[in-house]
């Protein structure tokens, strides 16, 4: 005899979710230990690893971009915001990989996470490069304030005259 059941009833089986990390529902947020992929969540039903197309991105890779190009931005501004953005944008994509990695929030947040740090180490090497200009130009400038202020000076001989007391001028005497 033949097999009719129907076997759309079978669920493939691709991998177990891995005991040694925690994962997360990206719907509910309940604990997923021991759940393999493709299983619903036991709180909410939505198959795990799925990602809903309502769920929201990871709020640090967010931020990490936003540094990042700031961090671009301001290294014009005297580079000192160009510094503190970029470290702040390396900062939020390791904490946003981080959350990644542990399954704590929605992977496709990753390229945020890294174009945020890309960014924030160009912005940092923007703001070193114009902070050693910055200090060019100063140095130039004393220098040329200096060589002008020397030339304004009036000219003094170099042999100085020795200080007389000036005589009247008598008349000749006659005889």
């Amino acid at each position: 005899m033949e097999d009719t059941a129907p076997h759309d009833d079978v669920k493939p089986t691709i991998t177990a979710v891995p005991s040694t990390r925690v994962v997360y529902c990206t719907s509910c947020g309940v604990q997923l230990d021991g759940m393999r992929i493709g299983e619903p969540c036991p709180n909410c039903g939505v198959p795990v690893g799925s990602v809903q197309s309502g769920t929201k991105n990871n709020g640090k890779a967010v931020a990490s971009m936003i540094l990042g190009i700031c961090s671009i931005v301001g290294c014009l501004f005297y580079a000192v915001p160009g510094f503190v953005c970029g470290i702040l944008a390396i900062i939020f994509a390791k904490k946003a990989e981080q959350n990644i990695e542990a399954g704590q929030t929605n992977p496709s947040s990753r390229g945020m996470a890294n174009a945020g740090r890309i960014c924030g180490i160009i912005g940092i090497c923007l703001s070193a490069i114009y902070t050693v200009l910055i200090i060019i130009y100063i140095i130039f400038m004393v220098q040329m304030v200096t060589q002008t202020t020397n030339q304004m000076q009036p000219h003094q001989p170099s042999q100085p005259i020795p200080s007389q007391p000036v005589q009247p001028s008598t008349p000749p005497s006659q005889p």
